[in-house]
């Protein structure tokens, strides 16, 4: 390929020792730089998943929490502890028919907001 390509003999030029050293000295700034770039890197993808970590336990937290409410709102409406269990259904239609007991439900349920947003 040499003899297709190259026209008579080739010689070897003798590089400056100044451009040389200039050259030296860019590369070793250059990988320095990508070195510094790659910790940095791997120093904010580790802050990253403790941060998405943390979010999704709190929001675990949060879950249990809302469920917790959840089954405390439905032991109140229909005075049983097992979830499966239904109310008879004339007790229903008397608890719908009493506005202090949703009253009493209603600023329970914000308290417990309250709590919540205390916590966050």
């Amino acid at each position: 390929m040499k003899e297709k390509y190259a026209k008579g003999h080739v010689k070897n030029v003798e590089i400056d020792p100044d451009i040389y050293a200039e050259y030296v000295s860019q590369r070793k700034y250059l990988e320095k730089s990508v070195q510094m770039l790659k910790k940095n890197l791997q120093k904010d993808s580790e802050i990253h998943k403790q941060d998405n970590l943390r979010i999704m336990r709190e929001n675990v937290e949060l879950i249990k929490e809302i469920n917790k409410l959840r089954r405390e709102i439905r032991e109140i409406k229909y005075g049983t502890k097992n979830p499966d269990e239904k109310a008879p259904a004339n007790k229903i239609k008397d608890f719908k028919g009493k506005d202090h007991v949703n009253e009493a439900i209603d600023l329970e349920i914000a308290e417990k907001k309250k709590a919540i947003g205390k916590e966050l």
